[in-house]
């Protein structure tokens, strides 16, 4: 029995020197191994190494170390927006400035000129009884065509200026207001050739009332071109004004050529020059007659009433003091 107990205490001897062999092995495997770790981190992370230790592009889109440590990824989504991506255009340059200005001025003068060979084209075509004759079918088309806008230039420029509505809806809603008004004054130039011609020029009340459906499209062009006025865009507002300036005159050019330009074919041709200044301004237009606009008509109207009753007393009062 003691020998039992002897190798049992042998036996339970040597268990203990296999276990604590095997813990001493297990301890310096983990010291080897944190030695290792130790020793590629200090080559991976010294000094002449400092860029082996930064965060690769993409565990740091993953918001992940290199390591494993898990850290805020980078804040792209916060980053503020450059000038262009907030919509803040670099200011004009100075010859930028005096290139359009002097731009308009020239178009200013160029317009002028057209203005005065029409109207020796029209005395050297008709004569000075068809001239004459001329002057009274348009004499309230003059008369009520700036009075008719009812203020609705000044009041799409201030929109345009103001940058607070899509210029492509601002343009469909300065046409829907052109024509608003143009309807209207043309009901009223219509309503003045029947009743207030002299009796010795009632055989004109014809020619008169069709010259007076060229309102509609001259006010389509004065509304339409506020827009690139109010927004800067002096190029193209020059342009289109030149070219519903020219239009009549280069008409009466062409008929002059081709046959003898007689009173009435003057009235057409008048009226055909300002549907050729609408189709200046609408051409390019997308969705002409179903896009969107905006403002609606109603409250431009609206906005424009002061701007309509200033420019009535104002053309009355000229009218007036030319009078006496």
């Amino acid at each position: 029995m003691p020998s039992d107990r002897t190798s049992n205490d042998s036996s339970s001897t040597g268990d203990s020197s296999i276990l604590s062999d095997r813990s001493g092995a297990s301890d310096d495997r983990v010291a080897t191994v944190g030695t290792a770790e130790t020793i590629a981190s200090q080559s991976n992370c010294g000094e002449p190494m400092v860029g082996d230790c930064s965060v690769s592009p993409a565990n740091a889109d993953a918001g992940l170390t290199s390591s494993g440590e898990a850290v805020p990824g980078p804040a792209i989504a916060d980053q503020a927006p450059s000038d262009n991506d907030a919509g803040n255009a670099a200011p004009p340059s100075k010859f930028a400035k005096a290139f359009s200005f002097a731009q308009t001025v020239g178009f200013a003068f160029g317009i002028v000129a057209l203005q005065m060979g029409q109207g020796i084209l029209l005395a050297r075509l008709l004569g000075p009884v068809g001239r004459g004759e001329y002057a009274t079918t348009v004499l309230y088309v003059q008369m009520l065509l700036y009075i008719g806008l009812f203020g609705g230039v000044e009041v799409i420029c201030r929109y345009a200026a103001d940058r607070t509505v899509e210029t492509i809806k601002l343009r469909r809603a300065a046409m829907w207001l052109g024509l608003t008004t143009g309807v209207v004054t043309t009901g009223l130039v219509v309503l003045c050739n029947v009743i207030a011609l002299p009796d010795e020029k009632a055989y004109l009340m014809s020619l008169g009332c069709l010259c007076a459906f060229s309102v509609i499209g001259q006010h389509v062009m004065l509304i339409m071109t506020a827009v690139d006025r109010g927004a800067g865009d002096f190029s193209k507002y020059n342009v289109r004004r030149f070219v519903s300036a020219a239009a009549f005159p280069a008409l009466l050019l062409v008929a002059a050529f081709v046959t003898d330009v007689t009173l009435n074919l003057a009235c057409v041709l008048f009226v055909i020059a300002s549907a050729i200044s609408m189709a200046a301004c609408v051409i390019g237009l997308p969705k002409l007659a179903t896009g969107n606009s905006e403002p609606p008509v109603k409250q431009l109207l609206k906005e424009s009433r002061p701007y309509g009753v200033s420019m009535l007393a104002t053309d009355l009062s000229e009218r007036l003091d030319c009078c006496s």
